[in-house]
């Protein structure tokens, strides 16, 4: 299944012009299908923002074909956010299973912190502080410095009860730094020796944090556990992925495959329709975590779904998402807002493509300022030494960070 970063720079079917971007791994393995699944859920929140930025400054009409498709889009593409956690549940879950189940060496926990520290926090802090500067400079925001200072410590949503004020798009990672504590914890089932046994401990979890959940609605979407249920169906996967599959995709390959993730698709764009959107998602999170168990297993084990995950534009554009997700949001904003994409276009096309160019040119300037700051920030920050060779470069004892 997986693939060394190193046979993937060689890879003829990595374009030469993509290599530069292709993300770094701590360990020996890069997966490319996992970048591929990251990218099928950064698209549906690019969309979705796009096409909410367009639809809050009335640039997308609420009559003709263009706003139902829009509308369409809006109802379906927050649900990217449950499709990262269901990835991130199995990436940190990998790792305890092969330790458990495959007796592989153990997990260091210090050095599980320590690569989430190195790793998440300086693109993160940078880009609060470069939104933190463009709505104090450039909007004349004021009393933003405490809101600075909770986002900084990913305790926005626990001060102030909503998303942060300097970047809204940052309530999902503070979830997700929720998970990361309590990961090596939920990592611990990996001990219990009977496979169904193991498996009824994750279906009973996930039950249980839907149903405290929706006990106690005022925590909303804001905290891990109503969102617990999409992490651990990842880490059902990292289960059948030691025990089943071996730690690798040694299972059958069939077409039956491909029309279950097709069908899962399918389904979970019906069952997110039916939330209304993201306000009445908690009634059907085990359904959309069901989904989200059922189309990563079936794109695993398909061809064509399995094939086209693996194509290098798309791992390489989802190996870039978490600069992406941090920068999307605010840049769609900006050019939908300051450019006249849309009213210049207005008169000579129409609403619908006037709306349709406006989104395509927010989400171009999104992703093309995203790529120039993931290769600046991130990529270096993904060596797992790159602090230790930094210091050791400020003082004049080594080479610079690659």
């Amino acid at each position: 299944m997986s693939a060394s970063t190193r046979n993937l720079q060689q890879s003829p079917d990595l374009p030469r012009w993509l290599r530069p971007l292709l993300r770094r791994t701590s360990g020996a393995d890069f997966v490319p299908v996992i970048d591929g699944l990251r990218f099928y859920a950064i698209l549906t929140v690019l969309l979705y923002h796009a096409l909410l930025a367009l639809t809050q400054t009335h640039h997308l009409p609420f009559a003709g074909p263009g706003a139902l498709a829009g509308t369409a889009v809006l109802k379906l593409g927050w649900v990217g956010v449950q499709l990262f956690f269901g990835i991130s549940g199995f990436i940190l879950a990998v790792p305890f299973a092969a330790q458990h189940l495959r007796g592989r060496p153990p997990v260091k926990l210090s050095k599980y912190f320590l690569r989430r520290l190195t790793r998440l926090e300086p693109p993160f802090l940078l880009s609060l502080a470069a939104l933190f500067a463009l709505r104090l400079l450039v909007n004349g925001q004021t009393g933003l410095w405490p809101h600075l200072a909770a986002s900084s410590l990913y305790a926005h949503s626990a001060v102030y009860g909503e998303p942060s004020a300097i970047s809204a798009v940052t309530w999902s990672l503070e979830v997700e730094i929720q998970f990361y504590i309590v990961a090596p914890l939920l990592g611990q089932i990996f001990r219990i020796p009977s496979k169904s046994l193991r498996r009824m401990v994750w279906l009973g979890l996930a039950l249980l944090s839907w149903g405290l959940g929706w006990r106690y609605p005022g925590m909303g979407t804001l905290w891990l556990l109503p969102n617990l249920s999409y992490f651990l169906a990842g880490f059902v996967i990292a289960d059948i992925h030691a025990v089943e599959w071996q730690g690798g995709r040694q299972v059958p390959h069939h077409w039956a495959w491909d029309l279950l993730a097709t069908a899962g698709w399918i389904a979970m764009a019906w069952v997110v329709a039916q939330t209304g959107g993201e306000s009445g998602l908690l009634a059907w999170a085990p359904a959309v975590s069901l989904l989200i168990l059922l189309i990563y297993l079936a794109i695993f084990q398909s061809r064509a779904w399995y094939w086209l995950t693996t194509r290098p534009l798309l791992f390489v554009g989802g190996g870039m998402c978490y600069t992406i997700y941090l920068y999307h949001n605010a840049v769609i904003l900006g050019v939908v807002q300051k450019i006249p994409v849309y009213q210049r276009l207005l008169g000579a096309v129409g609403s619908d493509v006037a709306a349709l160019v406006a989104a395509t040119v927010a989400l171009l300037a999104a992703v093309g300022l995203s790529t120039l700051l993931y290769v600046a920030v991130e990529r270096p920050c993904m060596a797992p030494d790159w602090h230790t060779r930094l210091w050791r470069r400020l003082r004049g004892q080594g080479p610079a960070i690659p």
